[in-house]
């Protein structure tokens, strides 16, 4: 069979510039694909609820995180109690902790995001939210240790 017969038949083995462009079109549309799937685990919120034992005032809750994922804690207390929250985790985890809607904002003393320690008076009652999560891109199964007081 002649190179003619080949070319003429559809069937070409020699590299053209319109299958580059597809190929290069088939690799893009693939890495956006890839790229929105892990873009849709990015944001994913798992909320969970604070219960102290009977007679206590601390708690310690064990988890194992998955990157792109916030683990949101939610505690209730009251104004002037002290809260004592302590993120122990590697890789690179980090909390930050958001008031009541009814405390109209007002955030307590001290730095309350990106934090591994924080302790404060609070200035109101209310459900405050502890939101922990890593910023290790791709790795899953990071263990981590929060430890929370209200006195």
């Amino acid at each position: 069979m002649s190179h003619k017969q080949i070319i003429s038949a559809g069937f070409s083995h020699t590299p053209t510039r319109r299958n580059g462009v597809v190929r290069l079109s088939l690799a893009a549309l693939l890495l956006l694909l890839l790229s929105l799937s892990a873009f849709a685990q990015k944001g994913t919120v798992i909320r969970k609820a604070v219960r102290f034992a009977p007679g206590r005032t601390s708690t310690t809750i064990k988890g194992t995180a998955a990157w792109g994922t916030s683990y949101q804690y939610r505690v209730r207390a009251n104004v002037n109690q002290r809260m004592t929250i302590r993120l122990i985790g590697k890789p690179d985890f980090d909390f930050s902790l958001e008031v009541p809607p009814e405390a109209g904002g007002t955030q307590p003393e001290g730095e309350t995001m990106g934090v591994k320690k924080w302790s404060g008076i609070l200035e109101d009652s209310g459900t405050y939210l502890i939101n922990v999560s890593h910023a290790i891109n791709g790795v899953t199964n990071a263990p981590y240790t929060l430890q929370i007081t209200v006195k």
